[in-house]
């Protein structure tokens, strides 16, 4: 147990009211691939989007998303299209970031349906031998009020046995989180989605006091293995991690369990993990980088080098594949069954695929020392314009993509980041080809390309400044505010991540026509970028037309009113407080998060939140306020708190602090109470709730010592 003293309390004192912040980078890479229909059809206009960055589908399905945020370790990435179902791939930052994309119309016989009931009736839908029952007087809207209408449902059902599997579910490499953290691989028995709206494009839910039975049928084949119980799993869309919410009992040929809560749902077996790994070459003992390598239910790519990796379920035979359309459609197919393997182990498979003519080269970056981005080569076949897959270079930017023998017309196509598509006809004549100079592109760190400029004929002003301080006006209009720049973002909606707006450099009499401001979450911050066309003087009344972008970070973001607080970007030490919040603000102090929620009235509940807090060590800095408050709320909070354990300790100044464990909270009462600047829309309220954990506090301040002053006093608070 850490230490108690009031001297981590007192900075609590020292540090309300203050905002001054600091960022940590974001960890940025990027994924690329292609998004098909079930029958292999490129679908068109498929909207790709990670952390509120977004791009679309190509005219061959293809795309390449950068700027795609590290979550916990993993990316995430979001595909959605009208008329489809929507798909979430995730998978290790660092892994070869190629994937494809299987998404899945509305109504497929056997794999999809649409229906319509009344919420107090209910029903139960069905797809193919997959059924969903929805209780009557279950369903509810996301804040537990109880729809009493029309429900539009759409049920979506993945057989882990059909060849689209790997490419439709969500995630990609089946990695689960068991209720005790323990991560493991699955091996699926079948996925469920289940998407409910109201009849005005409301989302809605089951209610978890009813919860919903769901049946999942034994896959062809699969029935020998099956257990007499399996957990059942919900996919975070968040984390892209499958999570155990549930089990389910066999039933002679069928699973049946119940669901409090609806995404996707997933009927598997929890195993340990196995290393499957190898090299893919082709007959002639070339590395093949690009390369799809099926194994049973997951897949991967080789990298540069022809070397794949990925993590399997222990005790279960698999099948490792390279697929004939995987493969410019060879005759021989590759196939080999790797038998189950004891948990914890490595198995090595090298794979070797029949020898197609190579176009051989090299990259080189002429703005920086990453050279590994996708490249592939498009040509004339049959009369028809087709393309190979992505292929990711080595470390050194050397790079090999098969083309068929009868191609013609080839051009190689470097696809930069960011940036513009690099182009090069090469001379292929059905044998290997060599290009011996270095094909050249330019893509800078993602830092430089972020920075602010403004663009102005043939003249670039770069801007070193990329902090912007936020600011509401009545509720209305959100204002950015750095260093020569300013910008406002008409009718702000903070569910909205896109907002048009106007900008102005004063010091270049910059002033937009147009401009469009996208903002999103990174870790626990907030992130702008802004796009804007208009005229700037560089020249006293000689008005050019310019451009002006930038990524900025924000050190102020209002959050407003909400329902729904999982939406907000804030500390994530911080429990879920009580819903509806009335008003909530975000704050960053020296790079420790201050988060402040305003309410009208006291409830016990909230001591309740606050004293889950106890044993985090993490700086945080939480605030609650209250509007309607007067002495005897005062006292409710003090029993509140000496009745959960907390101890009354006085300061020098006859302050008092409630301590618990780790955890210090302050009260203060009065008229004084102001919480937020006032022009930013922060009511007034009577009395705060300030609470920090000790130790937090303890190390954000040798922290700000060390950072500032080089003096490390870890060792003198016992650190």
């Amino acid at each position: 147990m850490c230490r108690k003293t009031l001297f981590p309390l007192l900075l609590v004192m020292l540090v309300v009211g203050i905002c001054s912040c600091s960022h940590p980078a974001p960890v940025i890479d990027y994924v690329c691939g292609v998004v098909k229909d079930m029958e292999g059809n490129p679908i068109i206009g498929v909207e790709v989007e990670s952390n509120y960055y977004s791009v679309q589908t190509d005219a061959h399905g293809m795309f390449t998303l950068d700027r795609v945020q590290n979550t916990g370790g993993r990316y995430v990435v979001n595909f959605r299209k009208r008329g489809y179902f929507s798909v979430v791939r995730s998978g290790e930052v660092g892994s070869v970031g190629l994937m494809d994309v299987v998404m899945v119309k509305e109504n497929v016989e056997n794999v999809s349906t649409t229906a319509t009931f009344a919420a107090s009736r209910g029903t139960k839908v069905s797809v193919g031998r997959m059924t969903v029952d929805f209780p009557q007087n279950a369903i509810v809207y996301e804040d537990g009020t109880p729809c009493e209408g029309e429900v539009n449902v759409s049920v979506l059902y993945l057989d882990p046995t059909k060849p689209s599997f790997q490419s439709a579910m969500p995630g990609g490499d089946l990695v689960a989180q068991r209720s005790n953290s323990e991560e493991v691989p699955l091996v699926s028995y079948g996925m469920v989605n289940v998407v409910m709206k109201d009849s005005e494009g409301k989302k809605l839910q089951v209610n978890e006091a009813v919860k919903s039975k769901v049946t999942f049928p034994i896959p062809a084949g699969m029935s020998k293995n099956a257990p007499d119980q399996m957990p059942l799993w919900h996919f975070n869309e968040n984390t892209g991690i499958w999570e155990e919410s549930g089990m389910a009992v066999r039933n002679g040929d069928v699973y049946e369990g119940e669901v409090a809560h609806f995404s996707w749902v997933n009927l598997d077996d929890p195993k340990e993990f196995v290393v499957l790994e190898g090299t893919v070459k082709d007959g002639n003992g070339n590395p093949l980088s690009g390369i799809k390598v099926v194994v049973e239910q997951v897949y991967t790519y080789s990298d540069g080098s022809g070397r794949y990796s990925v993590r399997i379920p222990s005790e279960t035979d698999v099948t490792v594949k390279v697929r004939k359309e995987d493969y410019l459609n060879y005759d021989d197919e590759f196939s080999v069954l790797v038998t189950g393997q004891p948990g914890g182990t490595s198995y090595t498979q090298d794979i070797v695929l029949p020898a197609f003519p190579l176009v051989v080269g090299e990259l080189a970056n002429m703005c920086g020392a990453n050279v590994v981005v996708p490249v592939y080569c498009r040509y004339e076949r049959n009369g028809q314009t087709e393309t190979t897959r992505y292929v990711l270079p080595d470390e050194k930017g050397v790079f090999s993509i098969k083309v068929p023998s009868d191609a013609r017309d080839v051009v190689l196509r470097v696809v930069v980041p960011g940036g513009e598509e690099v182009s090069m006809d090469v001379a292929f004549t059905g044998e290997d080809y060599q290009i011996y100079d270095p094909v050249m592109f330019c893509l800078q760190d993602v830092e430089e390309r972020d920075r602010p400029r403004l663009v102005v004929g043939e003249d670039v002003i770069m801007f070193d400044d990329n902090e912007l301080d936020c600011s509401l006006f009545r509720g209305k209009h959100l204002g950015l505010e750095g260093s020569g720049i300013a910008a406002t973002l008409y009718n702000y909606n903070e569910k909205s991540f896109r907002h048009d707006g106007f900008v102005e450099i004063d010091k270049y009499h910059f002033e937009s026509t147009s401009a469009r401001i996208e903002k999103r979450k990174v870790g626990n911050s907030v992130e702008v970028r802004i796009v804007a066309t208009g005229t700037a003087e560089l020249e006293e009344g000689v008005k050019s037309n310019a451009t002006f972008e930038g990524t900025y970070k924000a050190s102020y973001m209002y959050a407003g009113p909400c329902d729904d607080f999982s939406k907000l970007c804030w500390n994530p030490m911080v429990p879920t407080m009580r819903t509806p919040i009335p008003f909530v603000a975000q704050e960053n102090m020296l790079a420790m998060p201050r988060t402040c929620f305003y309410y009208d009235k006291f409830m016990a509940e909230d001591i309740d939140k606050i004293e889950r807090l106890v044993g985090c060590s993490d700086p945080f800095n939480m605030h609650v306020g209250y509007s309607e408050a007067d002495e005897s709320t005062y006292n409710d909070v003090v029993a509140a708190l000496e009745a959960r354990g907390f101890s009354a300790e006085k300061g020098d100044k006859g302050d008092i602090f409630y301590i618990k464990d780790d955890l210090g909270v302050i009260i203060r009462y009065g008229e004084d109470c102001k919480m937020g600047p006032s022009e930013q829309g922060a009511p007034t309220v009577k009395l705060v709730i300030d609470v920090a954990p000790t130790q937090g506090f303890v190390k954000w301040f040798v922290y700000l010592i060390k950072r500032f002053f080089g003096i490390d006093l870890s060792r003198l608070f016992g650190l």
